[in-house]
């Protein structure tokens, strides 16, 4: 191919993920994360002050709020809301009644930001795809990172996920680039990426051994090239330059505020408990270590009080088999399929090199989430190495579509010669994917959230594999109103999981009861599946709403007149 057709094909495909993103997004009700993030992140840039929802690092939100502060949104009076776990939530609804119409366009404007940083992960997996497969097994990456159902679903939303995976993906190429040369420069740069990644979500500081021991890692991968003179200056000083520029980074993200010694600092964690004295002399925010704190006590004592949910089925913990199970059921068949192929090819090829480390790391995460992750709670938790993945299917481009490597490229992106009948093969099953690729978007569109694959019987029987963030976030409500006008129904009987209001989208709506008169029930998948989370605009006591999901239960073996998203199901009563 042509360089001016690869790069028109590969701008067509990142103009279809940003139409797709897009679209979805103007068509959806506020998740419920997003319900707490959208102000919290408003009121952090107003204010600084990131106390309101400080469980969470402040950075990600931050940016991504960025255009709807364009629009001068009315923020409430935070000494209004009394101090609780619930008070980014409360103060969410403040400020949706507060800004009353132009509250939609808020939330869309919000949005706006995580479409670019989707776009933003599609291009540098591209490029750095390119690099060193050449022009198809960039495509490749490109294509299978466009069209991944789970990226496009989380692009649209105003949470810290997919700027995860952009900073993550940021500081693997910071990484990359120090194993080919290493410096002080590139040491600092990838120190400073990292701390960018962990100011959106504290479990990346996963990669911080991997930052630390990076001259080793350059030394393994260039000693048998250049000889053992490669890493030009001393470890101590990488070592320091990395943590000198993380620090400088984590503290700016919390503007420098109550940054010193904690000696008086109570943590509520185990593990924080533990670490409890190297943390009481680390020169670290206050509002850091709070967070951190909060977020592992969560982890500890599980979000909700059934605990997870897989298959049907609530646990109390965590089990190690729950990401991979997400992985099975929430990723398409085909790139699984194609990503196992890459990953062989990758570690059949001798010496190992760069794309190996992808593979590695990407690994270690997921490792690392399915043995000491206990909030499990989505495949989003995954996200931040779903652009290492991509990459590594670029691996495929080389033996299926065989080229001289691009200029510049040295003998790393050399083709890799096969024989014509299983280069054959191997384009026609690209071809296929292709096509089931296509087919997905079609069937999905756009309701990207709540995908799953053949493997789960498709996504009418997501509620019966995964909850929660997987398929239903609150996302489903102008859907619902969209099928009560459709079908001329003035008003159902409701229980909505989620924190927007339909009142905001004209839906009439009784509580579910033997009395009521209304023909249609309309239920989230959560509430189906026994989930006990408060609903936000008909308070219930705990009694209460233990009769209301017992009445509720009654329907799940019935067949939906309607599935509004797949994650409202709508009963004859």
């Amino acid at each position: 191919m042509k360089p001016a057709h690869e790069y028109l094909a590969g701008s067509v495909i990142i103009a279809a993920f940003i139409a797709l993103a897009l679209t979805s997004a103007a068509r959806k009700s506020a998740t419920v994360d997003e319900f707490a993030h959208l102000p919290a992140g408003l009121y952090a840039l107003r204010t600084g002050d990131f106390s309101l929802y400080g469980k969470t690092p402040p950075v990600g939100r931050m940016i991504a709020v960025l255009p709807a502060l364009a629009l001068g949104p009315r923020m409430p009076d935070l000494s209004r809301v009394p101090e609780s776990s619930w008070r980014p939530w409360i103060y969410g609804t403040a400020f949706m009644r507060v800004n009353g119409a132009a509250y939609g366009r808020v939330l869309f404007a919000a949005r706006l930001m995580a479409v670019l940083a989707g776009a933003v992960v599609c291009l540098l997996v591209w490029l750095y795809s390119r690099r060193l497969w050449g022009g198809p097994g960039g495509l490749i990456s490109l294509i299978a990172c466009a069209l991944s159902p789970t990226l496009i679903a989380h692009s649209r939303l105003v949470t810290v996920d997919v700027m995860a995976a952009l900073f993550t993906l940021l500081f693997v190429l910071a990484l990359l680039s120090f194993l080919k040369r290493p410096s002080a420069l590139r040491s600092a740069i990838m120190g400073a990426a990292l701390g960018l990644a962990v100011l959106c979500k504290f479990t990346l500081l996963f990669f911080a051994p991997f930052a630390l021991l990076a001259p080793v890692a350059a030394y393994s991968i260039n000693h048998s090239r250049r000889g053992p003179h490669i890493l030009g200056y001393s470890v101590a000083a990488h070592t320091g330059t990395v943590i000198i520029a993380g620090w400088l980074a984590l503290t700016a993200g919390y503007l420098g505020k109550d940054v010193g010694l904690h000696r008086d600092a109570v943590f509520a964690s185990k593990d924080m408990q533990i670490l409890a004295p190297a943390l009481h002399l680390a020169p670290l925010p206050a509002e850091f270590l709070a967070g951190l704190d909060a977020q592992l006590f969560d982890a500890e004592s599980g979000e909700f009080l059934q605990g997870n949910y897989l298959l049907g089925r609530w646990y109390t913990g965590s089990r190690w088999y729950y990401f991979p199970a997400a992985i099975l059921f929430k990723q398409p068949v085909y790139a699984l399929a194609l990503f196992l192929f890459a990953a062989a090819l990758t570690l059949r090829r001798r010496p190992w090199g760069e794309e190996a480390l992808l593979l590695f790391m990407a690994g270690a995460y997921f490792l690392f989430a399915c043995f000491f992750g206990s909030l499990q709670i989505g495949v989003r938790h995954l996200l931040p190495v779903f652009p290492l993945g991509f990459i590594i299917m670029g691996r495929l481009g080389p033996p299926a579509f065989p080229e001289g490597p691009p200029p510049g490229d040295g003998d790393e992106a050399a083709p890799v010669q096969g024989k014509r009948g299983p280069r054959r093969a191997l384009r026609l099953v690209l071809g296929l994917a292709l096509a089931w690729a296509m087919i997905d978007q079609v069937m999905i569109w756009p309701d990207y959230l709540a995908y799953f694959s053949p493997l789960a019987g498709g996504p009418a029987n997501g509620y019966k594999t995964l909850l929660d963030s997987n398929l239903d976030w609150g996302q489903d409500l102008p859907g619902l109103k969209k099928w009560m006008d459709q079908n001329n129904v003035p008003r159902v009987d409701l229980m909505y999981f989620g924190h927007d209001d339909p009142a905001r989208f004209n839906i009439a709506y009784d509580l579910p009861s033997a009395s009521s008169p209304n023909k249609y029930l309309a239920v989230s998948a959560d509430y189906l599946m026994g989930m006990m989370y408060p609903m936000t605009y008909n308070p219930q006591g705990r009694e209460q709403m233990e009769a209301l999901l017992k009445r509720v239960e009654n329907y799940r073996t019935r067949k939906p007149a309607a599935m509004i998203g797949y994650s409202i199901l709508v009963y004859n009563k």
